[in-house]
C-alpha cells in the first residue's frame, strides 16, 4: 500500500498512513472534504477504492484537538532516563529526579522541551507554566534558581491541579480535599433535583462518585483523619 501510494501522499501534506488506514488533515472542514475527493480520486485511477462506510470527518473544536495533539506529540520523548514526560490531552508534565544537588539533567530537559515545541510549531504558555519542588530531605532551606522559557521565569508554586487533582509540595491531600468538598457543594443542587426527580439510587451514585472518586487511590491512602471527616 505504502508503495502504490506514494506518489500520491507526496501530493497531500499532513496526510499519514498505516496499513490501509488513511488521515487526511486540514484547516478546515472543506479543505479536508476536498483533499478527501482529490485523495479518492488518486486512488481510483490505480484500481483502489475508498469506503466511505468507514470514512468520517472530524473537526478540531470536536474531541479531534486531543487526539491530533497526541498523535502529533507522539515523539517528544525525555532525553535523559531519569527525567519522565507524561502527556494528557494538551497538558504536559515534565518530571525531573535531581541527584546530589545536580539540576542539570532536569534543566537540559525542560530546554530540550521548548526546542522541540519551537521547531514542530507549537508554543508552551508560560503564563500557565507552573514549577513545583519536591524535596524529601529533612534538611530544608536550600534555594533554587528559577527555570526560565525563552527568557521568562517560571512561577514556583507550592501546589499545583494536574488531571483536576490538586498535588502539594509536602504530598499532602489538604488542598485537594477541601477543592473537592467545594465542589461537592457546589454539585448538592443538582444531586438533590436528579433525587426530587426519583431517579434510581445507581445513578444518584454515579453522579456522587463522578465528583469525589478521581483519583482516588492516589490520594486517599494517605489523607489525614480530618481530611477523611470532611469528605464525609
Amino acid at each position: 500500500m505504502d508503495q502504490l501510494s506514494e506518489k500520491v501522499r507526496q501530493e497531500f501534506p499532513w496526510t499519514m498512513m498505516f496499513a490501509d488506514d488513511i488521515v487526511i488533515c486540514s484547516e478546515s472542514r472543506e479543505q479536508v472534504e476536498e483533499n478527501q475527493e482529490r485523495w479518492r480520486f488518486a486512488l481510483e485511477r490505480r484500481g483502489m477504492k475508498v469506503s466511505r462506510n468507514k470514512t468520517t470527518v472530524q473537526s478540531n473544536g470536536e474531541c479531534g484537538k486531543e487526539f491530533l495533539y497526541s498523535l502529533f506529540t507522539h515523539d517528544c520523548r525525555p532525553v535523559y532516563g531519569s527525567n519522565s514526560i507524561i502527556k494528557f490531552s494538551d497538558d504536559t508534565m515534565v518530571i525531573g529526579l535531581i541527584i546530589d544537588n545536580d539540576e542539570t539533567s532536569y534543566r537540559v530537559e525542560v530546554q530540550h522541551l521548548v526546542a522541540w515545541c519551537a521547531d514542530n510549531y507549537l508554543l508552551l504558555n508560560i503564563s500557565k507554566t507552573k514549577e513545583l519542588i519536591i524535596d524529601f530531605r529533612r534538611e530544608k532551606g536550600r534555594t533554587y534558581d528559577p527555570i526560565h522559557i525563552n527568557g521568562m521565569a517560571v512561577e514556583r508554586v507550592s501546589s499545583f491541579k494536574f488531571l483536576e487533582t490538586h498535588i502539594s509540595e509536602d504530598l499532602s491531600w489538604t488542598t485537594n480535599t477541601s477543592s473537592l468538598v467545594k465542589k461537592a457543594h457546589q454539585y448538592l443542587f443538582y444531586l438533590n433535583t436528579l433525587k426530587k426527580n426519583h431517579l434510581s439510587s445507581t445513578i444518584l451514585l454515579n453522579y456522587y462518585h463522578s465528583i469525589l472518586t478521581n483519583c482516588i487511590t492516589v490520594w486517599y491512602g494517605n489523607c489525614s483523619v480530618t481530611d477523611r471527616k470532611a469528605l464525609q
